[in-house]
């Protein structure tokens, strides 16, 4: 509304200055056509009289001037009609705005409080919903553990009785392996003893042959000894005596020349 009043201002300002406005209706056409065609209607004088040109030009222009004025006059009136209509349609413009604002804000806020609704209503149906969801979950997880524990105790049992077979075959098992293993001793030292009395008759007889070989070897190096002594005895005995007439002649050959020289 605070636009409505300068705009109305302007147009009141605008229709005084345009003056009165013409009769016949607002026809710039029509009034150029009455003015120019007023002396045409009237009675025809008795006698022609031929117009002055000076006149008739002087006539013409008052006419055009009244027709230019009446134009002036006839656009000043548009022109504030249209301000005024311009005015109004801004005024009614803003109206609708303004009323158009009131009913969105009226409808925003019917809105936002049908959405608060909305979301309280939905938010004690989530908490319903997750009160509910979590009772059945208890439910579920109480009759899960009583099945699991059913089942714990249904598992220990067979695992118990399982335990006991097995104990008594790993028993029977044992029993029979340890009967086998000690047949197996038996017959191992059996064996061993066999094996041992037949080794140690290989040895013996192996050991007394040993014992005839070392005899004959020993015999055969003591004589082989006795032999190279004897040998060597004789070569000694040789050597000595060659040793001894080779001195001999020396010392003769001394003497013979101890004598000669004296």
């Amino acid at each position: 509304m605070k636009t409505v009043y300068p705009l109305l201002a302007l147009f009141s300002a605008a229709l005084v200055a345009a003056g009165p406005v013409p009769v016949n209706g607002g026809d710039i056409r029509n009034a150029r056509l009455s003015v120019r065609t007023e002396h045409l209607v009237e009675p025809a004088p008795e006698h022609v009289v031929v117009p002055d040109a000076a006149a008739e030009q002087k006539k013409a222009e008052e006419e055009k001037a009244a027709a230019d004025k009446a134009a002036a006059e006839h656009k000043a009136a548009a022109d504030a009609m249209e301000a005024m209509h311009v005015a109004k349609a801004q005024a009614e413009d803003l109206a609708k705005q303004e009323a158009a604002k009131k009913m969105e804000e009226e409808h925003v806020a019917k809105a936002q409080a049908a959405d608060l609704a909305s979301q309280e209503a939905a938010k004690k149906m989530e908490e319903e919903h997750i009160a509910k969801a979590q009772a059945a979950d208890l439910a579920s997880q109480e009759a899960a553990k009583k099945m699991e524990e059913e089942h714990v105790a249904k598992a220990q049992a067979e695992d118990l009785a399982k335990q006991e077979e097995a104990k008594k075959l790993e028993a029977e098992h044992l029993a029979k392996t340890q009967a086998e293993d000690l047949a197996k001793q038996e017959e191992a030292k059996k064996l061993e003893a066999e094996h041992l009395a037949k080794t140690q008759a290989e040895d013996l007889a192996k050991q007394e042959e040993a014992k005839k070989l070392e005899a004959e070897h020993l015999a055969k190096t003591q004589a082989e000894d006795l032999a190279k002594q004897e040998a060597a005895k004789k070569m000694e005995e040789e050597h000595v005596a060659k040793a001894k007439a080779a001195d001999l002649a020396s010392q003769e050959g001394i003497v013979t020349l101890n004598s000669l020289h004296l």
